[in-house]
């Protein structure tokens, strides 16, 4: 790579697209924008239900085969088609806490997240997918630190 200064090898970096390794908070939950499709509001009870349960047996598949990280014992994975509004909310189970959030746990969530949009692509409208564990959201049971920092020491101007 040729010579860039520190912003010009930013703006290099940004145009190839995002890396693998996203930041957990940016993957909770996965945005897309408005995909083509029917919209969740527009589907039937039976319709919904049919749908869930094609996911919930993809995802556990998928689930299946992931290294487990720090604290997760398994996965108890169960989705639910929000009716108003482009969402599907994936249930992880209480036994797929880990014990902290980073990569690893944004990498299974990614790897969902993709298996959701490819299976109702063209068929179901989805722009979020949101992930609970144990009804709750990671970071209301594993709340990001946020680093506290000391004031720098003015020099005196001259």
């Amino acid at each position: 790579m040729r010579n860039l200064s520190h912003c010009a090898l930013l703006i290099a970096l940004i145009s190839q697209g995002p890396s693998p390794a996203i930041n957990a908070a940016a993957a909770a939950p996965a945005e897309v924008p408005h995909q083509s499709g029917k919209p969740i509001e527009d589907l039937s009870k039976s319709e919904r239900l049919e749908i869930e349960g094609m996911l919930d047996g993809v995802l556990a598949e998928a689930a299946a085969r992931f290294k487990l990280i720090d604290g997760q014992s398994g996965f108890d994975i169960r989705t639910r088609l929000v009716p108003h509004g482009y969402r599907i909310v994936i249930e992880m189970g209480s036994r797929a806490i880990p014990a902290h959030t980073g990569s690893e746990l944004e990498d299974q969530q990614h790897t969902l997240s993709t298996i959701v949009h490819e299976s109702l692509a063209g068929e179901i409208s989805v722009d979020v997918v949101e992930f609970r564990y144990g009804g709750r959201d990671i970071f209301d049971i594993l709340p990001e630190e946020v680093p506290t920092f000391q004031p720098r020491k003015q020099k005196p101007i001259r």
